[in-house]
């Protein structure tokens, strides 16, 4: 009897393994990035000596997708699969079922309308916590402190950057 995974070179898993997982996520990254970049290439610079204009946080937003799609990119590339003793690789299995991960994935884009629906009436320093809870609870996370602490720091540290240090009032 053959093993159907010695059959197969390993550079054909290795072509495989490229659309797999943290790889489309990082090309993701870097396209989106691209895309914000090609956009704001025909925003101004700065409307004053000294302040940075529109297209500054555009531009950092973009760095930041990219330098996070390539790390995902490069995190992907020195990870090996796992193997048995002969060499061949083993099946990994996801500890959540395929349905389960499309019923998250609905959720979260139905917290994220809700979000854009209430915050207007709410506003966004009391709306933020509750988007940034929902989405860490249908990724996964449990834990009761993590899950108030880091929504209610984010959403501080929002406000804080863009109405107290750039006087940017929000929603």
């Amino acid at each position: 009897m053959t093993d159907l995974n010695r059959e197969i070179p390993d550079n054909f898993q290795r072509r495989r393994s490229i659309f797999a997982g943290s790889m489309i996520e990082g090309w993701l990254l870097i396209t989106i990035a691209t895309g914000v970049l090609w956009d704001s290439r025909t925003y101004p610079p700065s409307l004053s000596s000294g302040t940075p204009g529109p297209a500054f946080f555009p531009r950092l937003l973009a760095l930041l997708l990219g330098v996070a799609g390539i790390v995902l990119l490069i995190k992907r590339y020195r990870t090996t699969a796992p193997r048995d003793k002969k060499g061949s690789v083993l099946a990994t299995h996801s500890s959540k079922k395929p349905a389960t991960k499309w019923k998250n994935l609905g959720l979260m884009i139905v917290t994220i309308a809700g979000f854009l629906l209430v915050s207007p009436q709410i506003g966004t320093v009391f709306a933020l916590p509750i988007l940034i809870s929902s989405l860490m609870w249908l990724i996964g996370e449990r834990s009761a402190l993590l899950l108030v602490t880091v929504p209610l720091a984010f959403s501080v540290f929002v406000y804080g950057v863009f109405s107290v240090a750039l006087g940017v009032p929000l929603p």
